[in-house]
């Protein structure tokens, strides 16, 4: 997985052999809770869309849940960014999320662009 940061967003990518992913998130302060803004990003390729916003908003929030409990951190999610022609299942999501909360819980490096 390749993880990078770029302005607020805090990007993770993962690609293993056909499958691919890409999750971005921008959190906000605890108190901030409201409901996450999802921006589908242009898809890429001619591969039909395959993941549904509300499903990949889902999956975030549990991965962020679950990594919140299990590092005692307490991130909240404000926006969300990912490519709705990306490979399924829509599970890999939170997997996705969980590991931007890992790496931020141990404080390793994200590469910074832009």
């Amino acid at each position: 997985m390749q993880f990078i940061r770029v302005s607020n967003y805090f990007k993770v990518a993962r690609v293993t052999g056909p499958s691919h992913n890409m999750l971005a998130i921008e959190f906000c302060e605890a108190d901030e809770t409201s409901q996450i803004v999802v921006e589908s990003l242009p898809s890429v390729g001619d591969e039909p869309a395959a993941l549904l916003p509300d499903a990949v908003r889902q999956n975030v929030a549990e991965g962020v849940s679950e990594a919140n409990q299990r590092f005692r951190t307490n991130y909240t999610v404000k926006r969300m960014q990912f490519v709705r022609n990306d490979s399924p299942p829509v599970e890999t999501y939170r997997l996705l999320a969980s590991s931007i909360i890992e790496r931020l819980a141990n404080r390793l490096p994200f590469t910074e662009t832009g």
